[in-house]
């Protein structure tokens, strides 16, 4: 299972299209992750807009009503019924108030609204010239857009649109105040604000909003899809690769590896050392499994340190090791074995000294068709030098 992992992960490109569920998972998170925060920010960015527009609006509307309630009598709502008034004084006068304001504050529409007999909402005096296109006449009925607005107002509240409204004749943002006669309401004061650059604004805010975050998040899933291979293929590497025992390669590295030598030129300048512990069993049966398990590290440690600059270590069963030297020579590599012996038999684990057996062969095509055959006869080298051993130990017991 581990080999079929190694070689997924090291088999493929660091930008290659397939992901292993570990990836999938993070990148995933990864996603999710930016997905909320962009609907999180979007949620802000609508609350302080909408904030942000019902300040501007109630600054704006109420410093207009403050102009105009006190110019604008209560008898304007109970002397003017139709467009047959809007030749008397009171109404040219008030019409004048409204389009004198109208035009210094900016506003859209400014006109004056209340019920007539029949209790719906109408016209009383529109802010437009009279020969403007949207110039709305004495008794006129309100738009059903703002009609929830006027009537709300003429109920006696006072209305500040919240979000920009869209009606036949544009994007606005409506106010209205009520005007009270002896605490009771007689009419409103409507404003709509013109809401065409706001909306623009946000759209064009809103765009810009978007593109930053898809930029983002591209950015941010392709460092995380950087960061994820740089960390997943060499980790995946290690796991695969490694013998957490002792630190050296495992037997799926050495598999893999011999598996790439066969055929190669490479393999015709290689060196095969093979190593056994010696008494293992024995160790394990007096001093218990760890004690085995210090003396594997042991050789391990030893064999990695003096042979890393030429080659690879690799631990192949439990206590077999086999080391692969590139361009070493046989005499050298004998010398360095002969060396490494005495310097494992200083060190002592459970009153055992570190010993073991070992087999050198070097690959030569009279002899091998592969390195396989090299490592068979390396095999067969260390076997023969333990069963030396064993005899020469056991004569001495006899002795």
């Amino acid at each position: 299972m581990l080999k079929k992992y190694y070689t997924e992960s090291t088999d493929r490109n660091k930008f290659d299209k397939t992901f292993s569920r570990a990836e999938l998972k993070l990148l995933s998170l990864v996603v999710i992750s930016i997905i909320i925060t962009a609907a999180l920010i979007t949620s802000i960015f609508y609350y302080y807009r909408n904030l942000d527009l019902k300040l501007i609006t109630t600054m704006r509307s109420d410093a207009i009503f403050s102009l105009l309630l006190d110019r604008i009598p209560p008898e304007n709502f109970t002397a003017i019924y139709d467009d047959k008034d809007e030749d008397s004084h009171l109404y040219n006068k008030v019409q004048q108030e409204l389009d004198d304001v109208r035009k210094i504050t900016a506003v859209r529409y400014l006109y004056t609204a209340k019920r007539n007999s029949e209790g719906n909402a109408i016209y009383v005096v529109d802010g437009l010239p009279r020969d403007s296109e949207d110039f709305r006449a004495c008794g006129s009925p309100i738009e059903a857009e703002i009609l929830p607005a006027v009537n709300r107002c003429l109920d006696g509240d006072v209305f500040h649109a919240t979000d920009i409204l869209n009606t036949s004749w544009g994007m606005i943002i409506p106010s209205c105040e009520p005007i009270k006669s002896n605490g009771v309401t007689v009419g409103a004061l409507v404003i709509e604000f013109d809401g065409e650059y706001f909306a623009e604004n946000t759209a064009s805010s809103q765009r810009y909003y978007i593109i930053a975050s898809i930029c983002v998040a591209i950015g941010v899933g392709f460092v995380a899809i950087v960061l994820i291979r740089s960390f997943s293929i060499p980790l995946y590497q290690w796991l695969a690769y490694t013998d957490l025992l002792t630190g050296a390669m495992n037997r799926n590295a050495f598999e893999l590896a011999t598996h790439k030598l066969h055929g190669t030129e490479q393999q015709k300048n290689i060196t095969v050392v093979s190593c056994d512990l010696n008494k293992l069993k024995a160790i394990n049966d007096q001093f218990g499994h760890s004690a085995g398990d210090e003396h594997i590290r042991a050789l391990a440690q030893l064999l990695m340190k003096n042979f890393r600059t030429q080659g690879s270590t690799y631990r192949i069963g439990g206590d077999e090791f086999v080391t692969l030297l590139f361009n070493a020579s046989l005499d050298a590599t004998e010398k360095k074995i002969a060396e490494i012996c005495v310097e494992a038999r200083q060190v002592t684990i459970g009153n055992f000294c570190l010993c073991f057996s070992y087999g050198i062969a070097q690959f030569d095509p009279a002899q091998d068709v592969s390195i396989d055959d090299t490592i068979s006869r390396a095999d067969v080298k260390m076997y023969h030098y333990k069963c030396a051993k064993r005899e020469a130990e056991a004569a001495k017991t006899i002795i």
